[in-house]
């Protein structure tokens, strides 16, 4: 399926075709995955375990964006860090490419690292500002072996060109950037080493409206020039409807919904989902007036309050 092309005043929607990965073995499959968060002793009061996703399963299939959303504290974030070995589960498996990464132990293999990158929300924290923004693209390249000095060095050129920099920004420092900018850079460092998921954790949430607009056109640019797979982590449904071929819905670590991306925005029946839904600013005064006609049937719909 084509992503749509995001603009400020544009409905959302996609354009109709048929989804590529839809007849392919998923290139990722999580498998009743459950994380507890150590909390210390326990208190009388307080448990000394605590559970931040419980029993949820989904795959992200070849060249697919899955939207993983949700409120706040709802176990996204988790999740993402879960599949890129941050963290440990409890229980469940994760799968990739026919390999079962909970099982690699201690030691993750460099190709993993490889096939699965990140693009975080705030790019300053992950950027040496000490660094030139070239080393972030050349250092992982060399800790994978990739080419002579002078071969990555035009690796890191050629990444800037694919996510729309100048590259004669490689020489500049982190906070010379704008904060769009710094965004694009961390998106080339994880691209530059041909993926095949990257995992985009709140990847925009700290931009404004036209810069996210843009950096999720480029996302879906990529996608379509590369065939990268894409775990897009937010709390914004009108970012998912643009991007995302599929939506997984989170609520308190738990999988509410799990659908395509139209269904779920036409059809859904879930409480959670259709609150979600309800909280998607309007731009234009027409679908204000939409929104306030949902959110009054939402009121009156059995089992809300």
């Amino acid at each position: 399926m084509k992503t749509a092309r995001l603009t400020e005043s544009a409905a959302p929607g996609k354009d109709p075709g048929k989804d590529p990965g839809k007849d392919n073995a998923p290139l990722l499959e999580v498998r009743d995955l459950s994380v507890t968060y150590r909390t210390g002793r326990a208190a009388s009061w307080r448990r000394p375990d605590t559970p931040v996703v419980d029993r949820v399963s989904f795959d992200i299939r070849p060249g697919e964006t899955l939207g993983l959303v949700g409120e706040s504290g709802s176990g996204k974030s988790t999740i993402g860090r879960t599949i890129l070995r941050l963290i440990d589960p409890v229980s469940g498996t994760i799968t990739f490419d026919g390999r079962e990464v909970t099982a690699f132990g201690r030691s993750t293999p460099l190709s993993y690292r490889r096939d699965v990158q990140a693009v975080f929300q705030d790019p300053a924290s992950s950027l040496n500002p000490r660094h030139i923004v070239r080393d972030a693209i050349t250092g992982p390249l060399r800790r994978h072996g990739r080419g002579s000095r002078r071969e990555r060095e035009e690796a890191a050129a050629e990444a800037f060109h694919m996510v729309g920099l100048n590259p004669a920004l490689l020489t500049r420092y982190p906070l010379e950037l704008s904060g769009g900018q710094r965004q694009r850079v961390a998106i080339a460092r994880a691209i530059a080493l041909r993926p095949r998921l990257v995992i985009c954790d709140e990847a925009v949430s700290a931009l404004d409206v036209s810069t996210q607009s843009q950096i999720v056109n480029l996302l879906a640019d990529l996608q379509e020039s590369t065939g990268v797979s894409f775990l897009f982590i937010t709390h914004d449904l009108r970012l998912v409807r643009h991007i995302s071929q599929r939506v997984a819905v989170l609520q308190h670590g738990r999988l509410v919904e799990f659908a395509d991306t139209e269904q779920l925005f036409r059809t859904t029946q879930q409480p959670y989902t259709r609150r979600l839904l309800a909280a998607i600013p309007a731009t234009d005064p027409e679908g204000r007036e939409h929104r306030r006609a949902r959110r009054a049937a939402h009121r009156k719909a059995p089992g809300t309050t």
